[in-house]
């Protein structure tokens, strides 16, 4: 009898050690989520910071994770279009929150009209964060104080960058510049830039030869002070675009692959792209 209670003792241990298994498809949401988690687990981060969420193959093992997490965060389609099929897979155990639309049901997906960018404005990314507690809280209901605390102080954390960002961004927001891909009207409109054209406006093809030209154009007549390259493109592009030119390259990184996965990735992601922006555009 006391070798029963014992067993069942390390069985009941194992299984509370083991803890939520949460996955997060992308390195902000990941980040945002270790910050609520503190305390009481790590997610799993299921693509690679230095890979584009546009361009993502699943590996087998990485299906595996998905299949036996607990709670998959994921942005939605028009970010991971891979996902959809994804999700349609899993079993039914699997709960899904997508960030891009209501948190209903398992199957969960779509909103392609919407900006998935959405976490380059940390006002934005509050509201996210609520959205993400309660979703952890639905499946892990004993910790939801430490959720909540935890929340709470990354809402203060987020405050503190807005105003940081607000007061580095405002000396530039008139200067023009042009960005490689569309993902950055939640970053414009927070702090009131001036982006005036944009590389690729597909992030699956090439730009044409006629859009370059009109934006070789622009460049030169428009005295275009900056246009910024991403970690995760060809820059093969903007060198032939800017040559000739007084155009400024620098590069900007919507998805902090440079940075460790956790808590603080977010924010050195976004503290980066507010120096990276107002030194390009404030440099004589």
């Amino acid at each position: 009898m006391r070798l029963l209670i014992f067993i069942t003792f390390l069985l009941l241990a194992t299984t509370a050690s083991a803890g939520l298994r949460v996955v997060t498809t992308i390195q902000p949401i990941h980040s945002i989520t270790a910050s609520i988690m503190q305390g009481v687990g790590k997610p799993e981060l299921l693509i690679p910071a230095t890979t584009s969420p546009h361009h993502f193959n699943l590996r087998p093992s990485q299906r595996r994770s998905l299949e036996h997490a607990d709670l998959l965060i994921w942005v939605g389609a028009p970010l991971e279009g891979f996902m959809p099929r994804i999700i349609l897979s899993l079993p039914d155990e699997v709960q899904i929150l997508s960030l891009l639309g209501p948190d209903a049901g398992h199957h969960e997906h779509g909103h392609e009209d919407k900006d998935p960018h959405f976490w380059l404005d940390p006002i934005e990314t509050i509201a996210v964060s609520e959205k993400i507690r309660d979703a952890l809280i639905r499946s892990d209901a004993q910790h939801s104080a430490q959720y909540r605390h935890n929340t709470a102080a990354l809402k203060q954390r987020l405050l503190a960058l807005d105003a940081q960002l607000s007061e580095q961004l405002n000396p530039v927001s008139q200067k023009p510049f042009i960005v490689f891909h569309d993902a950055y009207s939640y970053l414009i409109d927070r702090y009131h830039l001036k982006q005036v054209g944009i590389v690729t406006l597909d992030e699956h093809q090439p730009p044409g030869g006629r859009h370059l030209q009109a934006l070789r154009k622009q460049l030169k007549e428009q005295a275009i002070i900056c246009l910024f390259t991403e970690p995760q493109f060809e820059p093969a592009i903007v060198e032939n675009l800017i040559r000739g030119t007084s155009t400024r390259v620098q590069s900007l990184d919507p998805v902090g692959s440079d940075y460790a996965s956790g808590p603080n990735a977010y924010f050195e992601m976004m503290q980066a792209l507010g120096h990276n922006l107002s030194q390009c555009l404030l440099e004589q």
